[in-house]
């Protein structure tokens, strides 16, 4: 009989019974998401590592696929029909609510630059570019340079 080591044992053992995914799978895109929204959620899950997107996390990537494919649709009814004053600003603000709601979700997820750099870090960054010392932009500075 062959060796089995102890972490085949514990695979064997393991049931998914909630659809959960392993450590190194990438989540899939549901069912029931459009086409469009299937697309996005692949882009965005495979810019980062198997273990990044938990079942935890999946519901606001799955709302945030949604508000940017609203985003897109706006933005094209907007570009493509004729439209009157008020009819624009009211596309305007469903375009923000949605642009809101996307940025706050990617926030959340840890998706935008905001939300990979730390407070410490960025204080450090903020501090070397005021001690940095500045070039001058005088006209007879620059041409001496």
């Amino acid at each position: 009989m062959p060796r089995v080591s102890p972490e085949a044992k514990l695979a064997d053992a393991v049931e998914l019974d909630d659809d959960g995914i392993l450590p190194d799978d990438k989540p899939l895109p549901p069912d029931y998401l459009s086409d469009d929204e299937k697309e996005l959620w692949v882009q965005l899950v495979d810019r980062y590592p198997a273990h990044y997107f938990t079942v935890e996390t999946q519901p606001l990537l799955e709302a945030l696929c949604g508000h940017v494919l609203i985003m897109k649709k706006i933005m094209a009814r907007v570009r493509d029909t004729p439209i009157t004053r008020s009819e624009f600003k009211e596309w305007c603000r469903l375009f923000t609510e949605h642009t809101t709601a996307a940025g706050t979700l990617a926030t959340k997820l840890r998706l935008t630059q905001l939300a990979r750099i730390s407070d410490k870090t960025a204080t450090k960054l903020r501090e070397k570019m005021v001690t940095a010392p500045r070039k001058s932009t005088k006209a007879w500075d620059v041409i001496r340079n």
